[in-house]
């Protein structure tokens, strides 16, 4: 899951442990951004070898 968190910004709750957070000074660079900061954290976890956590799925109302 991608939380927003206020202001574009953004973290990954569903990383246990991880304190990664992105922002933009717009949403679209936020978007940007937080693309870019998954896509590394993936990364990062397969370069590892961590198995990537099980995403949580919110219903929406």
């Amino acid at each position: 899951m991608i939380s927003y968190v206020s202001a574009n910004r953004y973290s990954w709750p569903d990383f246990l442990g991880q304190k990664w957070r992105t922002h933009g000074d717009y949403y679209e660079e936020a978007v940007k951004n937080g693309t870019e900061a998954l896509e590394s954290l993936v990364i990062a976890y397969q370069e590892t070898g961590e198995t990537l956590p099980e995403p949580t799925i919110n219903k929406a109302a």
